[in-house]
């Protein structure tokens, strides 16, 4: 049995006793830093590749949905340009929409790109931060989680004729501080419970992007990103080409079918010539992600040139933007991502954040377990929020 440990970017606190730089957030990754490298991640026996990870991930997937016992309660949510959205809330002991009064933290899901509330990542994660309560060591309280649905995803319809995507960060703003105002805080506007995020793949790009724009103007306490593509630009080559082109194909194709599925919602709100022309992109680039980036997404937002929207969209050269503890978990043998291309660099210059990497684990995959496959990255995932939670409830006391 392969197992490795969680390698860590602990470049950015080599100034421990700089108090210049090391600030109250460097203090906190620094010693969850210690604590995460302790953790050990073992692959299934059946998934010690990244491509076999993703065999693993769609079949356990199948199955996990057919027998998913987590239930929402849902509120819909206007965005300022007239986009709707739907807000998932996980019903616990405590219902679903929360109460005034209560102060569990709240965890804000963000989906990869088919959206929606059931993924196996989000079921996975949902159970460990909701069970979380009975960690001796952690805050005692587990957390109120709310899935963050992308305009048009989870069965809502299209009411305004802006996509979702990578560059979509205003999508992830707006909900949050609805959020916060609404059940974060009380009657007087005081918080009275923590926010955190819990992102995947395009969703994390979204969180990340978000982060990098607001710097501290955000009501989340700290984020875990999981599988995040940083680089878009310098991967299209390796994503159109990994395994035979099998990611560029299927994740294409499944776009495609949500792009397609939205055509009716579309023709309701779109201008007749625009609606026309976009049904047209759709139809003509059905079978690869990048070339919907490129012939769909690109005219969509009115952008120039692949330049302008890689320069708009990918995260790579703003981490420093980040101003809250964030916790990074990828996979050096995810398929969807050129391992060379994260940026190390930039993780080690900016103290409010942690790269923890493992070298198997795949995209969305991380699975471990004897005869039964489960998902292992949601330990070091709560982990990292229930750290900053208790360093929290110790500082309010």
């Amino acid at each position: 049995m392969i197992s490795t440990q969680i390698q860590n970017m602990l470049g950015s606190f080599k100034s421990l006793f700089d108090e210049q730089t090391f600030n109250d957030n460097s203090y906190t990754m620094f010693f969850f830093a210690l604590v995460i490298k302790e953790l050990t991640y073992t692959p299934y026996f059946l998934a010690l590749t990244g491509n076999m990870q993703s065999f693993i991930y769609m079949w356990t997937e199948i199955f996990a949905k057919m027998v998913n016992q987590i239930k929402f309660e849902r509120e819909m949510f206007t965005l300022s340009d007239g986009g709707t959205i739907a807000l998932d809330w996980v019903v616990d002991h405590e219902g679903g929409i929360p109460k005034k009064g209560h102060t569990r933290p709240i965890l804000c899901m963000f989906s990869g790109l088919a959206g929606g509330n059931d993924n196996l990542y989000l079921q996975s994660m949902i159970r460990e931060a909701v069970n979380s309560y009975k960690n001796k060591d952690g805050s005692g309280q587990g957390y109120k989680c709310v899935v963050v649905n992308f305009r048009g995803a989870a069965g809502v319809a299209m009411t305004s004729p802006k996509l979702y995507w990578l560059n979509t960060w205003e999508d992830i703003q707006e909900p949050l501080d609805y959020i916060y105002e609404q059940y974060a805080c009380d009657d007087s506007g005081r918080k009275v419970r923590n926010m955190y995020s819990y992102s995947v793949s395009l969703g994390g790009s979204l969180v990340t992007l978000y982060l990098t724009k607001v710097g501290k103007n955000t009501p989340l306490s700290g984020a875990a990103l999981y599988v995040i593509p940083f680089n878009l630009r310098d991967n299209v080559s390796f994503f159109r080409k990994n395994f035979f082109k099998f990611y560029d194909f299927m994740m294409g194709f499944n776009y495609h079918l949500i792009l397609k599925g939205k055509f009716d919602d579309f023709k309701k709100v779109m201008p007749q010539g625009d609606y026309e022309v976009y049904c047209d992109r759709v139809l003509q680039n059905k079978y690869s992600l990048m070339d919907i980036d490129a012939n769909v997404m690109i005219p969509s937002f009115k952008y120039k040139n692949l330049d302008e929207y890689y320069d708009n969209s990918q995260t790579v050269g703003k981490i420093q933007g980040i101003k809250i503890p964030v916790f990074f978990l990828n996979c050096y043998d995810d398929p969807c991502i050129k391992p060379d291309l994260y940026p190390h660099d930039e993780f080690k210059k900016n103290q409010n954040v942690l790269g923890g990497f493992t070298q198997r684990g795949g995209h969305c995959g991380s699975f471990t377990g004897g005869l039964k496959p489960v998902q292992w990255f949601p330990i070091p995932l709560v982990k990292f929020l229930e750290f900053l939670e208790v360093k929290q409830m110790k500082k309010n006391r």
